[in-house]
């Protein structure tokens, strides 16, 4: 028989500090569990497609997007000074860096193509080396991908405004893929979409730059992963109330109401 509810003040704030967080952490979860399905209904409905070629950009946001996941074909030049790194980038289990660089179109608009993948134990230098094998003018084809979210660099934004840092010439290293920040840092029409073309394995270099739609371009976590870890989330979340609720009606832990003992004379 449940014993009348008897919360205690620090049980009780521990609990709902324990429940804002996981709650907070399953609802993040969640939110990215409907962007992931997002994604990969559009990589599925549009893998299968031939390339789309294009002369030039939309400048409207929305015919943008609306060719997001999409492989194109286009025309313009590679832009190696305005080239970055993006850093903790795998192939295959190996560490290593995601060259990319404006692609400018005869408009003079641009968008950030992502070149491949170089190997973090000598990608600066390989990046360096490979720079004039983009000197000309040439057809370009990738897969165009809208950014879900973008990440700020906070590192490297605070280095631009404090003028420690220019992107060009530098070859600088970003610890997340920061494309709303870049499109600002060239003098280039680019819009305000954080867009980058991710060139197909047609692209690679020999050996490097690893050009690759798929391996850049799929989602670190799918969609059943996030669905995974938002349950766990909030299974945590419900398990602890029910403990709560347990020792504050004296049926578990050391809130439990105990029998007096009977003292047989």
């Amino acid at each position: 028989m449940l014993q009348k509810f008897r919360p205690k003040l620090i049980p009780t704030l521990a609990t709902i500090v324990g429940l804002i967080i996981l709650i907070s952490l399953g609802t993040w979860q969640l939110q990215r569990y409907y962007e992931k399905l997002e994604i990969e209904d559009q990589l599925a409905k549009k893998a299968d497609l031939p390339p789309l070629a294009i002369d030039a950009l939309p400048e409207e946001p929305k015919d943008l997007r609306d060719l997001s996941y999409r492989v194109i074909s286009i025309s313009g030049k590679l832009d190696m000074d305005y080239a970055v790194l993006f850093k903790h980038r795998q192939y295959e289990h190996r560490p290593g860096f995601w060259l990319a660089a404006p692609l400018v179109t005869s408009d003079n608009r641009a968008i950030w193509a992502n070149l491949g993948w170089v190997p973090f134990d000598n990608g600066p230098e390989v990046a360096q080396e490979i720079k004039p094998n983009y000197a000309q003018p040439q057809t370009y084809t990738g897969l165009l991908y809208i950014l879900p979210q973008n990440i700020a660099d906070t590192r490297n934004r605070l280095a631009i405004k404090n003028k420690e840092l220019s992107i060009k010439d530098s070859l600088s290293q970003w610890y997340t893929y920061d494309i709303q920040e870049l499109l600002t840092q060239t003098p280039y029409a680019m819009g305000h979409t954080p867009a980058v073309l991710v060139l197909n394995e047609s692209h690679s270099g020999k050996p490097f730059p690893l050009a690759s739609n798929t391996s850049i371009t799929k989602p670190y976590m799918t969609a059943e992963r996030h669905q995974g870890y938002y349950l766990f989330w909030y299974s945590t979340a419900g398990a602890l109330l029910l403990l709560y609720l347990g020792a504050s009606f004296g049926v578990i832990g050391s809130f439990a109401q105990r029998k007096p003992k009977t003292i047989h004379s």
